[in-house]
């Protein structure tokens, strides 16, 4: 995948995954407001904070981490250019190659 792919795909989990916390928040504040809890007090609550979780993609913020983990996973192998077949010397009616 081109790497702007790659931002972008990024980009729009980070946005669903923000999205996804601040439901997760507010279903929860909802809970707790209903059972009676003073929300406003509650350290469970700043716990939820997006802010305090890790974020999933901290660790692949540049192409070059980005790369070394899809090595690591998923055994990335990446493309590399090959000459194929440069004749360098005939040798009794055969053609002997140089692979690059």
């Amino acid at each position: 995948l081109p790497q702007m792919t790659i931002n972008e795909m990024i980009r729009y989990v980070n946005q669903l995954y923000g999205y996804v916390m601040h439901q997760y928040q507010q279903e929860t504040r909802t809970v707790l407001e209903a059972a009676g809890v003073d929300v406003s007090s509650c350290d469970i609550y700043q716990q939820l904070d997006k802010e305090a979780l890790p974020d999933p993609f901290k660790e692949l913020e540049t192409e070059y981490a980005q790369k070394q983990y899809f090595r690591e996973e998923f055994g990335l192998i990446e493309p590399t250019e090959r000459r194929l077949g440069q004749v360098i010397e005939r040798l009794q009616n055969r053609l002997i190659y140089k692979w690059e």
